[in-house]
């Protein structure tokens, strides 16, 4: 039993010995943009509009563009992309460092990015997701909104 243990500790150490920092910590390159991508739907407008500061809303539809496309393995429906896209504005909360961040995500497993949004079990989900408008107040503006005049 001892030998068995040892053995499978040994192989175990010498697969991890080959996977290299350099290849672990180097972020994944952008893709240029694939001109068979679906454009940019009206539901996806509408939240880039709702979510964005004005100054942004362009270089994030180029970001989506470019690189939430028919460049996704096995994503090649017009349907399925608008919900690989609601997902990542979702998780972008409307800055634009976090839509990067969740487009180098969707690169690694865009399971993943559908599952951080809570889109992932169930297909029609996305077509129910309206962000606020950047305009409509949140939870946490009110709050600190009360917590300022209250001093």
């Amino acid at each position: 039993m001892i030998l068995i243990v040892v053995t499978i500790a040994g192989s175990f150490r010498s697969h991890v010995k080959m996977v290299t920092r350099d290849a672990v910590s180097q972020p994944p390159q952008r893709t240029p943009f694939c001109p068979e991508s679906p454009p940019i739907s009206t539901g996806t407008e509408e939240r880039i509009i709702r979510m964005f500061a004005p100054e942004d809303q362009q270089r994030v539809r180029k970001i989506l563009l470019d690189d939430v496309g028919n460049n996704l393995p096995f994503c090649h429906d017009p349907q399925e992309m608008d919900r690989i896209r609601f997902a990542v504005l979702k998780i972008a909360k409307g800055r634009i460092d976090k839509l990067e961040k969740a487009v180098d995500l969707l690169k690694t497993d865009w399971r993943d990015v559908l599952a951080g949004a809570g889109f992932a079990w169930n297909p029609t989900k996305h077509k129910s997701w309206m962000p606020h408008s950047r305009m409509h107040p949140t939870m946490m503006s009110r709050l600190r909104r009360w917590f300022s005049s209250s001093r």
